[in-house]
């Protein structure tokens, strides 16, 4: 029978990180449906989404969808469904199998993110991106989330690379973007939150992020 695994998104900056995980775990030989059901649609300017809400497109074997609440779709058929609940909303966490609170470590997103932490009821996957490693060191960053260190399942942090902000930007701009030079520091965060999501094999995950980021069909 299958089960099919919610994966929620908090927080700023994680549409493209849901687009390479949803390529990454479609490679796997799953059926993934991302939807962005957040206020700020990031997802909406990558993907050419269909013009009325609550209808999704197909794009590289991923499903993808906007304003398509949860509880009115049936996602029976999908392995895993990755929704972008939007920033810092204490009441979305109910219901998902995983949370991933994606902050950068600017001091009011930060600030917000431990407040958020605070509120919510389980622990959570965080994820800090774009580290300025020369200027913030992580054990700066682990004492700031010292109160909630019992909150936080994973710990993910990203240094700042010019390669990922590119691809951020770039994909609003160009559809079917590939990632074939995000940098190194994030490619292992998308293999190990792959690896955490889906319990297979790093080979496996390997095998699957590079046949993703070469666009081939599966």
């Amino acid at each position: 029978m299958l089960i099919t695994k919610k994966i929620g998104f908090l927080g700023v900056q994680k549409h493209d990180m849901c687009i390479y995980l949803g390529r990454v775990i479609h490679h796997l030989g799953h059926r993934v449906l991302t939807v962005d059901n957040s206020a700020e649609q990031q997802l909406k300017y990558c993907i050419p989404m269909p013009e009325l809400p609550g209808q999704s497109f197909v794009l590289q074997g991923v499903e993808y969808g906007f304003q398509m609440p949860l509880d009115h779709v049936d996602i029976s058929g999908y392995d895993y469904v990755f929704e972008d609940l939007g920033k810092w909303s204490p009441g979305q966490q109910t219901g998902y199998d995983e949370i991933y609170l994606v902050t950068d470590p600017q001091v009011m997103n930060m600030e917000k993110c431990r407040y958020l932490l605070q509120k919510l009821q389980n622990p959570v996957n965080l994820v800090i991106r774009d580290m300025c490693a020369h200027q913030i060191q992580d054990e700066r960053v682990r004492h700031f989330f010292e109160q909630e260190k019992t909150k936080i399942r994973n710990l993910y942090m990203i240094d700042q690379d010019i390669l990922d902000y590119e691809y951020r930007i770039q994909m609003q701009y160009e559809t079917c973007r590939e990632f074939h030079e995000i940098s190194a520091g994030m490619e292992k965060t998308i293999m190990r939150m792959a690896q955490n999501i889906t319990a297979r094999s790093w080979m496996d995950i390997m095998y699957a992020y590079r046949a993703a980021k070469e666009g081939r069909a599966v």
